[in-house]
């Protein structure tokens, strides 16, 4: 991920306002076939680190502000499967069956679609943003990260974040810049491109999709080894009954399942045979009782091995649920602003006007959307309430939403950060209608 994706750390003084993101711009894409990446498990005759690809259907959302003289920007990004009749994602996954090479799957012939999308997981994402100068006429690019994508139709969260202006625009010249060094412009043609330009289309730079989800459904739900070796084990009980007791049973075809790679469910009917076998009445059993119950441990052994054998089956490719995630793009008016600071994380907030029973919720949650802090149903006083918490570097988010308003109008508080303040205001003010809520981006450094 860019450095300057990580959070806003710095304020570049430029002579630029300091204002709100503006509008959202939304760009529907056209159909983008992706290759689905599985880290060191080259299969099928793909390239290393290629499982399968999938024909996906995606929209960006992005806007672009200026915040405390710097540049911000902020994308959020949602995919699909469904669009013009996408036949979904083909997977390479292992056999069913031992010894044999892994298989080419179509996951919409062994799944619906609902599962096939809750099952694949789009990660490392890279927009380029094209921007249009009227002054010279020509388009310019930026790349941006979209943030932690979740599944599909459902939107990325991001923290927006703040690129350094010699780094920011490049000479658009093609529209993937995949493995090419952009040419950048210099901080003055950059702050007159963000100034005068206007975002005209996105491209989709780079994007990954992992099928690890897919891979351990396929090795807990997929019954072909089990059901062949339920085969085996009706056989082997089915010789030891002739051997123990003199009783000639019909035998299983072996070779039934063998063009198959997948199952969703041993045969009701093999599994009736086997449990039959596997208690044959007291008054069949003329014989050595011993031999019967080798065969029965034997046939347990078979089908203990087949369910030990999908167990192990290699699951690659990358868990998403592991990821860093983001929050979602703050840019209200609630009058709260980014800052940086260096920990511990040190505060104070109270009721801004007068003492008039205005009640919030404040809660601290970190870039993997955890809760690391809260305070529920928070009485403001004037004297404010005041707290210390240790946080590690990273960036967080400082929540305040308004429970009620009080006596005197609008739920109005003052929030003072007592920590070492690198960057941004350390006593900020919001006002909030009930049920609404203010945001302070938080990035905490060492």
């Amino acid at each position: 991920m860019p450095r300057w994706l990580i959070a806003l750390t710095f304020a570049l003084g430029l002579a630029l306002p300091v204002q709100a993101a503006g509008p959202k711009h939304q760009f529907e894409s056209k159909p983008f076939t992706a290759n689905f990446t599985v880290d060191g498990f080259p299969r099928c005759g793909f390239a290393e680190n290629e499982a399968g690809f999938g024909l996906l259907y995606w929209k960006a959302r992005i806007q672009i502000g200026s915040l405390m003289g710097g540049a911000l920007v902020s994308s959020t990004f949602n995919w699909n499967l469904r669009g013009g009749g996408s036949p979904g994602a083909t997977v390479c996954l292992p056999h069913g069956l031992p010894g044999r090479d892994p298989v080419m799957i179509s996951l919409s012939d062994i799944m619906d679609r609902a599962t096939e999308e809750r099952l694949l997981s789009v990660y490392d994402v890279e927009l380029q943003v094209v921007f249009y100068n009227p002054k010279d006429q020509d388009r310019y690019g930026i790349l941006i990260d979209a943030g932690a994508i979740g599944k599909a139709n459902q939107w990325s969260f991001n923290v927006p974040g703040s690129p350094d202006w010699d780094e920011m625009f490049f000479v658009h010249s093609i529209d993937n810049m995949k493995g090419v060094s952009p040419n950048y412009v210099d901080r003055k043609k950059a702050i007159e491109i963000f100034k005068e330009g206007e975002i005209v289309d996105v491209h989709l730079n780079d994007i990954k999709v992992s099928a690890w989800d897919a891979m351990h459904w396929w090795r807990k739900n997929n019954k072909l080894a089990e059901t062949v070796a339920m085969v085996g084990a009706v056989n082997r009980i089915r010789e030891g009954v002739r051997t123990a007791y003199g009783l000639y049973l019909e035998d299983y075809e072996y070779n039934v399942y063998d063009d198959r790679v997948f199952m969703h469910e041993v045969p009701r009917q093999l599994k009736w045979k086997y449990e039959r076998l596997s208690d044959i009445p007291e008054r069949f059993r003329s014989g050595r009782d011993s031999t019967y119950e080798q065969v029965q441990s034997d046939a347990r052994g078979i089908l203990s091995n087949a369910r030990r054998f999908m167990n192990g089956l290699p699951v690659g490719g990358v868990d998403v649920s592991r990821l860093r995630r983001g929050r979602p793009p703050v840019f209200g008016d609630s009058g709260l602003t980014p800052v940086t600071i260096r920990g511990p994380l040190e505060f104070r907030i109270w009721d801004h006007g007068s003492e008039d029973g205005d009640k919030v919720d404040v809660v601290l949650i970190d870039e993997f959307q955890r809760e690391v802090w809260s305070k529920r149903n928070l009485r403001l006083s004037a004297r404010g309430h005041g707290d210390t918490v240790r946080v590690s570097p990273g960036v967080y988010q400082l929540s305040v939403k308004a429970l009620n308003q009080g006596s005197s109008g609008e739920n109005t508080g003052k929030i003072r950060l007592q920590s070492q303040i690198v960057d941004g205001q350390g006593t900020q003010q919001y006002d909030l209608r009930t049920g609404e809520e203010g945001t302070m981006l938080m990035t905490v450094l060492p």
